[in-house]
C-alpha cells in the first residue's frame, strides 16, 4: 500500500500531534517530530518504534525549509543526527533528506559550517572496505571519465531522526561510509546493514545557501574542507607565463652585461717580501660605468687578509675595506681536496669623479692552521703562506646584478601559482585518513 500523492498533513498515530507531508510517493517513514515515533507512511502511518526524546543537533535548516540548488527547487523533509567515535574522540553532523517534485530525492549535509549536496547514483562502481584494508597504496575508482582516490571511513550511528525518509532510520543504527575524493566531488559508497548505495557529492557555498535559501551559515569552524573550492584569480596563468619569459629574458640581460670586461687600466704582480705595501696610481676617465678592482695570490695552505685604502681625486678616502685571500688542500678518505679563496674583488662607482686614485694595499695579518689552532705570522714570515699579489684594476664595467635580481623576482612569481597548487593540494588531503605505513 502506497501514501496518497494528495495528503499534506497527518496526525501521528501515537501522540496524535499534526505532521506536515512534505515528501513525495516514496517516502515510506515519518518520524514525528514531538514524540519520536517512527510510523510507516505506506500503513496509515502506523507506529512502529520509537526514538524516545533524543537531543536536538544544530543546524541551519529546519523541516520545511525551502530553496533553490543547482537551479532546482528542493523542500527539506527530513533531519538525521550522526555521530562517529574513535579512540575517544567524537564527530558530530547533521543531514536532510530533501526532495525536489521533478528532482527527486537528495541529502544535504552540515558539519562544522560547511554544507554538502549528495545525490544517489545508478553505477557499478564499488569501493569496499576490504580493497581498502588490502591496498598498498590509496585505491581509485573512476566514474564518468573522472577519478576519485580514496579519501578516509566513516562509521557513524543515528543519533536523531524527525521528518520523512525514504528508507526506515532506527536509533543507533550504523553505518559505514568509504569516500573517494575527486577534482571537484566526492563519491561516497554507503554500506548498511541491509542495502548498499552511492552517492555523489557537491560542496554548497555559502553564498548559494544565503541566495537559494535565505539562510545566512555562521563562519565554519574548520575552514578546511577536501570539497571547499579554492578562489583563483582569472589571469594566474598569464601572469605566471608572462613572468617566465621575462625571467628568461632579465636572466639574458644579466648574463650579458655581467661578461662586458671594460677597458683594463692595470695589470701587475708583485713580490710579498720586496714590495709590500704597495702604492698604486690609477688613472679613471670613464665615470659612467664600474671600476673594478681584483686580487689573487699564490696563498698556499694558510690565509692573508688584505687591507685596501682607495684615495680619490681630492686625497680622501673613498673606502677603506678588507678582503681574504686563502687556499687550503689535503686528502681524506674521499681522495684529495682543496677549497680555494684566493681571488678577491672590489666594485666601485666612480660617481663623476675621473681623475688620478691612489691605491695603497698591504697585507694586515696571514697565518695558517695546525692541529684546529689558527697561528699568526710574524710580517717577516709571510712569505710561508703567501709570496706573490696579482692586482688588476678595469673600468667601464657593467654590472648585470640589477637584471639577475629581476628574473629572480619574475621567476618567484611565475612559479608561486605551483606552489599554491601544491599547498592546496595537501590542505585539501589533510583530513585523509590513509597511512602509508
Amino acid at each position: 500500500m502506497t501514501r496518497s500523492a494528495e495528503l499534506k498533513s497527518v496526525n501521528c498515530s501515537s501522540c496524535g500531534a499534526g505532521l506536515n507531508v512534505l515528501g513525495g510517493g516514496r517516502v515510506t517513514t515519518h518520524v514525528c517530530s514531538y514524540c519520536g515515533a517512527a510510523l510507516d507512511a505506506n500503513a496509515n502511518y502506523r507506529a512502529l518504534k520509537s526514538f524516545g526524546e533524543l537531543p536536538r543537533p544544530s543546524s541551519p535548516f529546519k523541516l520545511g525549509d525551502r530553496g533553490t540548488l543547482f537551479g532546482t527547487e528542493f523542500t527539506v523533509i527530513g533531519t538525521l543526527g550522526y555521530e562517529e567515535r574513535w579512540q575517544g574522540q567524537r564527530w558530530h553532523w547533521v543531514e536532510h533528506q530533501v526532495f525536489s517534485e521533478t528532482h527527486g530525492y537528495a541529502w544535504l549535509s552540515v558539519e562544522d559550517g560547511h554544507v554538502t549536496f549528495s545525490r544517489r547514483i545508478r553505477s557499478d562502481v564499488w569501493l569496499s572496505g576490504l580493497r581498502v584494508e588490502t591496498s598498498e597504496y590509496p585505491p581509485s575508482v573512476s566514474y564518468r571519465n573522472e577519478s576519485y582516490r580514496y579519501y578516509d571511513t566513516t562509521n557513524a550511528v543515528i543519533t536523531f531522526a524527525e521528518g520523512e525518509f525514504t528508507w526506515q532510520p532506527e536509533e543507533d543504527q550504523r553505518t559505514q561510509t568509504i569516500t573517494a575524493l575527486g577534482d571537484t566531488r566526492m563519491l561516497e559508497f554507503s554500506q548498511g546493514s541491509t542495502e548498499r548505495e552511492v552517492y555523489l557529492t557537491s560542496y554548497v557555498p555559502a553564498v548559494d545557501i544565503a541566495e537559494g535559501f535565505g539562510i545566512d551559515l555562521p563562519p565554519p569552524m574548520l575552514k578546511a574542507h577536501p570539497l571547499k573550492p579554492v578562489r583563483k584569480w582569472r589571469h594566474t596563468v598569464f601572469v605566471a607565463a608572462c613572468s617566465a619569459v621575462f625571467a628568461f629574458m632579465s636572466l639574458i640581460l644579466g648574463l650579458i652585461l655581467s661578461l662586458h670586461p671594460g677597458e683594463n687600466l692595470v695589470s701587475a704582480t708583485y713580490d710579498v717580501p720586496n714590495d709590500l705595501p704597495i702604492t698604486l696610481p690609477v688613472e679613471i676617465t670613464n665615470d659612467r660605468g664600474l671600476a673594478w678592482i681584483g686580487f689573487d695570490s699564490t696563498v698556499t695552505d694558510g690565509w692573508a687578509y688584505l687591507n685596501i685604502v682607495l684615495l680619490g681625486p681630492d686625497g680622501n678616502p673613498r673606502f677603506v675595506m678588507g678582503r681574504t685571500s686563502e687556499k687550503y688542500s689535503g686528502r681524506d678518505s674521499e681522495g684529495k681536496w682543496t677549497e680555494d679563496g684566493s681571488n678577491a674583488s672590489i666594485r666601485f662607482h666612480p660617481l663623476e669623479t675621473t681623475g688620478t686614485y691612489e691605491l695603497n694595499i698591504d697585507i694586515e695579518e696571514a697565518g695558517y692552521w695546525k692541529d684546529k689552532r689558527q697561528l699568526l705570522l710574524d710580517r717577516d714570515d709571510y712569505p710561508h703562506v703567501i709570496r706573490q699579489l696579482d692586482v688588476s684594476v678595469s673600468q667601464g664595467q657593467s654590472s648585470g646584478l640589477a637584471a639577475f635580481l629581476a628574473a629572480l623576482g619574475f621567476l618567484v612569481v611565475a612559479v608561486v601559482p605551483l606552489f599554491a597548487r601544491g599547498f592546496v593540494h595537501q590542505r585539501r588531503w589533510s583530513g585523509s585518513d590513509w597511512d602509508d605505513e
